[in-house]
């Protein structure tokens, strides 16, 4: 009975582990679709009405219209931006956005998350470091971003990404003599970051140096 138990929970955790992250990425594409099409779904309705088709009874079409159209768009002020806009009118444009109290937090704000996911991590963030955080007995991966000055002296500025959830996390401004460098890239230091420690880049690089800085 027992060796049946444990062969029922095996072949569970394994139908779990096969259809988990199918079905995740399901829902994460469905809900990418679902923003592609939603600003392009109630004028594909209206060209439908206004030309007299017959709406297709599939919603899915429609917004599969809406999302290519969505994508058009897209490409075509990409079009615009590469071509047309220059950079120094494409500063102006930022600095109007930046000169509206209400609208500078948000633009800024959403700025950073969007490039986080069209701009290459390794131009985003400069080394990977581990630092003492939330306390002297914890270390957290962290990446360098820049350098800034407090009181008279000089800074590192750490983001420490949470996981699996990299997108979010804690801006650290540490002195250079408090973080350890990582001999990994960003790249395989997100991958840890996102499988929550299951793909061990620090010690096949020999990480375990760490024990030994104070």
């Amino acid at each position: 009975m027992g060796q049946n138990k444990r062969s029922i929970r095996g072949i569970l955790l394994t139908g779990l582990a096969i259809t988990a992250p199918v079905y995740l990425t399901f829902l994460i594409v469905r809900s990418v679709f679902n923003v592609l099409a939603s600003p392009f779904s109630p004028l594909v309705i209206l060209f439908f009405k206004n030309l007299h088709i017959n709406i297709p009874e599939s919603p899915w079409i429609i917004d599969l219209i809406a999302a290519i159209l969505t994508i058009c768009l897209f490409y075509i002020i990409g079009l615009i931006g590469n071509y047309v806009i220059t950079k120094k009118l494409f500063l102006k444009l930022e600095n109007l956005f930046f000169s509206i109290p209400l609208v500078k937090p948000v633009y800024g704000t959403m700025k950073k998350m969007v490039s986080l996911f069209t701009d290459s991590s390794e131009q985003l963030y400069q080394k990977v470091v581990v630092v003492r955080f939330p306390d002297e007995k914890t270390r957290m991966i962290g990446f360098i971003t820049g350098e800034s000055i407090l009181d008279n002296e000089k800074y590192v500025s750490v983001f420490v990404p949470t996981s699996p959830n990299p997108t979010s996390g804690f801006l650290l401004f540490i002195k250079n003599s408090d973080i350890v460098e990582l001999p990994i890239g960003v790249d395989k230091a997100m991958k840890l970051i996102i499988s929550a420690g299951m793909m061990d880049a620090v010690k096949q690089t020999g990480g375990g140096s760490l024990a030994e800085r104070p």
